[in-house]
């Protein structure tokens, strides 16, 4: 197996959030919350660039809402084009803010981009002609998902003919976790006996090892 590689996990970019419940009256203030999510983002494709990683992962809610503004796609599909001149492949999923039925400017993504869709698939991602890593994702068709899609892409892993790393991305709930919606529930005791290598998970905004 071939571990030399490096990549970049982030998830739940939330372009556009609008910062409801903050009031602030200065202007200045309200600019920097405006446009905290695009700044973030920035960075994190500049991060990927400079670190020369082989590949991202972008792990749902990419959007604030599934009625995503234009400016929020123009923005990211920007994003996607800058790590296609540096040869950074972006694998990503869509969340329960962003599922699949929502609106959308444009679906031809860069070719350095590969968006998973709603049945549970396998990417190989290749180095000098060799496979570098199984990538396994899945995206929400819809808004509420209460189905344990940890398992489909466990079995999914499990047959897979090249002996690489493997990486699951999944936005879920692992463990019942009580701070955010039941969405894709799964147990650690899921994540744990599955072949997957590691899991690039999102949905729940803080960031923690849980295992």
């Amino acid at each position: 197996m071939n571990s030399n590689f490096k990549f970049i996990h982030c998830a739940d970019l939330h372009l556009d959030a609008p910062f409801k419940g903050i009031n602030i009256d200065n202007p200045t203030f309200q600019n920097i919350l405006r446009n905290s999510t695009f700044q973030a983002f920035e960075k994190i494709v500049k991060t990927a660039i400079n670190q020369n990683v082989d590949f991202m992962i972008i792990s749902g809610d990419i959007y604030n809402s599934s009625d995503k503004s234009l400016y929020a796609q123009l923005f990211f599909f920007k994003q996607m084009k800058i790590l296609m001149q540096h040869n950074i492949t972006c694998f990503l999923i869509h969340g329960n803010h962003d599922p699949l039925d929502g609106w959308e400017v444009d679906t031809n993504f860069p070719l350095n981009v590969h968006r998973f869709t709603s049945n549970v698939s396998c990417e190989t991602i290749m180095k000098n002609d060799k496979p570098l890593a199984n990538i396994i994702g899945y995206s929400y068709p819809k808004r509420e998902i209460t189905t344990n899609i940890s398992l489909l892409i466990s079995e999914v892993a499990k047959n897979q003919k090249h002996n690489v790393f493997t990486i699951g991305v999944l936005h879920c709930n692992v463990g019942k976790n009580l701070t955010t919606e039941n969405y894709a529930p799964c147990s650690l005791e899921d994540l744990k006996t599955s072949t997957v290598n590691y899991w690039a998970l999102g949905h729940v905004h803080t960031m923690s090892i849980i295992n």
